[in-house]
C-alpha cells in the first residue's frame, strides 16, 4: 500500500486515473451544528454552590465588570468591600 503526503495529511495513493474516483465531504456548518453547553447540562458546580469573583474598580475593565455584574447580568449577588480598594461580589 503506497502512502502519499498531502496537504490534508497522509493518504492511500490512488491505483488508477484520477477520473475512475469520486470525492465526497462532509461539513458542519457552527451556526448548525455548534452551541455552548448550559451550566445545567455539565453540572457546573459554580452555579450549584455559588461564586466569587474579584474586581479591581480603578481599572477600566474592572469598572466594566462591576457594571455588568451591577446592572445587565440579571444575577443576585452580594457585594464586599476589601481593604485594599478591591470589591469582592459574591454570585
Amino acid at each position: 500500500m503506497n502512502m502519499i503526503h498531502t496537504p490534508q495529511g497522509m493518504r492511500i495513493a490512488p491505483v488508477g486515473p484520477a477520473a475512475a474516483y469520486k470525492t465526497y465531504a462532509l461539513s458542519s456548518p457552527l451556526a448548525t451544528h455548534f452551541r455552548e453547553a448550559t451550566c445545567d447540562e455539565v453540572n457546573c458546580q459554580a452555579q450549584a454552590n455559588g461564586w466569587r469573583t474579584t474586581i479591581d474598580e480603578s481599572t477600566e475593565l474592572g469598572q466594566r465588570q462591576a457594571y455588568y455584574i451591577r446592572s445587565q447580568s440579571g444575577r443576585s449577588f452580594r457585594e464586599e468591600r476589601l481593604p485594599d480598594g478591591l470589591t469582592r461580589v459574591h454570585l
